[in-house]
């Protein structure tokens, strides 16, 4: 018989989200790296036994470790039956791997039937749908967004993954609350946050909803109310007009890419736009009235319909140095990236405490303001100064086109402290003559 080791191992062991879990087999000078379609959080993993840590802080110790103790056993196994049925011949490692795969991935995707598709195969035909025009959002009959399509692809994606490493074939009668365990459950495990396995959660009922009116099935188990979209208030930064001013005096001129990006930073502090619609900010969209003051007419892209937004005195100041428009824009990653160095350049480095869970476990992270500054935060700059200024909730509301009162207030970031400060100016506490303290 050919002697086999098999070791397991991390992909990443610094990853900061799971990552896959890998199968090292050496045999007869032949090496194969087999990825088992497991993956955990490196915290998780003992590198010592090469086997997931016994802790309390991780469900499915017992689980994984018992995967990977059969995957092991497996290997020398296949190995001795190929030689068995050859004499004795060596396995290349390509062979080696479909034996493995033929073991472990038996629910292979069956062929797409036009009628009759699996849940994962009418969800791409979905997508493909909408990116053509197909088929259009039901209750206004408008086409699919990009940034709708693109969410609904990763969505497809993470669930395309998690078939594969279930080793499942999701049927639509499957989608019921033992499948909601298992995904949570999967979710956790790949470290994700709470509103991720929100937006999952959503889709997965927004896709049973749409397929059962195209007829493919009568389940109706999704609807079930522990079927549920996790979700959590995310906590936030905004920068004050303190820290705002900071970045507008910065110095920037020796490096015209942070110029740039910076100044694109303040257009949306100043208008509260989405990223998306910043480049619509040019002079063919402002007007001015009579008394000489401007406003800027854009149409947004998420909602279609038109903003109007008066014209400050910081965002003229801006718009001058561009021949009346907004600066170009540039990828929200390379933007993210670009708008954290400024921030660090103008000093913006106040402690910051967020706490949020990920994996199912809550995760407090210090760090400092800078670390935290990305082109949203431009928007949600806009909406909490102009609050704290006394501009009515509804007008705010009317600027960053918000529908209801709930999702706008998620963007007003002010601390209890600042709440406080804020009403010691206020009537009901400085009427000092009109409560008598009892002697």
């Amino acid at each position: 018989m050919t002697k086999v080791s098999v070791r397991f191992s991390l992909k990443k062991l610094d990853a900061t989200k799971a990552t896959p879990i890998r199968c090292r087999i050496c045999y007869a000078n032949q090496r194969l790296t087999y990825y088992t379609g497991e993956s955990i959080l490196p915290e998780f993993w003992d590198n010592t036994t090469r086997r997931p840590r016994n802790t309390r802080e991780f469900a499915h110790y017992l689980e994984l470790k018992t995967r990977l103790n059969q995957i092991e056993k497996l290997v020398p196994k296949v190995l001795l039956d190929y030689q068995n049925e050859r004499g004795d011949v060596i396995p290349s490692t390509d062979a080696i791997k479909t034996l493995l795969d033929l073991h472990l991935k038996t629910k292979e995707d069956a062929p797409a039937d036009e009628d009759h598709p699996s849940f994962l195969q009418w969800v791409e035909r979905f997508i493909a749908d909408i990116k053509s025009g197909a088929r259009c959002i039901p209750k206004t009959g408008k086409r699919y967004s990009v940034g709708s399509i693109k969410n609904i692809s990763s969505v497809f994606k993470t669930l395309t993954t998690f078939e594969k490493t279930q080793r499942v074939r999701i049927e639509f009668e499957d989608v019921d609350l033992h499948l909601y365990q298992k995904l949570i459950a999967y979710l956790n495990r790949q470290g994700s946050a709470t509103n991720h396995k929100g937006n999952v959660i959503k889709y997965v009922k927004v896709f049973m909803k749409q397929s059962m009116k195209d007829g493919l099935h009568t389940n109706i188990k999704f609807q079930d109310s522990e079927f549920v979209k996790p979700s959590e208030e995310v906590e936030s930064i905004y920068l004050n007009h303190e820290e705002l001013n900071r970045l507008f005096e910065l110095d920037l001129s020796g490096t015209p890419g942070l110029d740039r990006v910076r100044d694109l930073f303040l257009v949306g502090c100043n208008t509260g736009l989405r990223y998306s619609d910043l480049s619509q900010v040019r002079s063919s969209n402002i007007t001015t009235n009579d008394t000489g003051g401007q406003i800027l007419r854009v149409r947004a892209q998420k909602t279609n319909k038109p903003v109007y937004v008066p014209i400050s005195h910081q965002l003229r100041a801006i718009l001058d140095k561009y021949d009346g428009s907004a600066p170009p824009t540039i990828s929200n990653q390379k933007a993210n990236n670009y708008l954290k160095e400024i921030a660090r350049r103008a000093g913006i480095d106040d402690p910051v405490e967020t706490t949020r869970n990920k994996g199912g476990r809550r995760v407090t992270v210090n760090r400092q303001k800078w670390e935290e500054v990305t082109t949203h935060t431009a928007r949600r700059s806009f909406a909490t100064n102009a609050y704290k200024n006394g501009v009515s909730t509804l007008d705010i509301m009317k600027l960053t086109g918000h529908k209801t009162e709930t999702s706008f207030m998620k963007y007003i970031k002010i601390s209890e402290e600042e709440t406080a400060t804020r009403l010691l100016d206020h009537p009901f506490f400085r009427q000092s003559s009109a409560i008598r303290i009892a002697q």
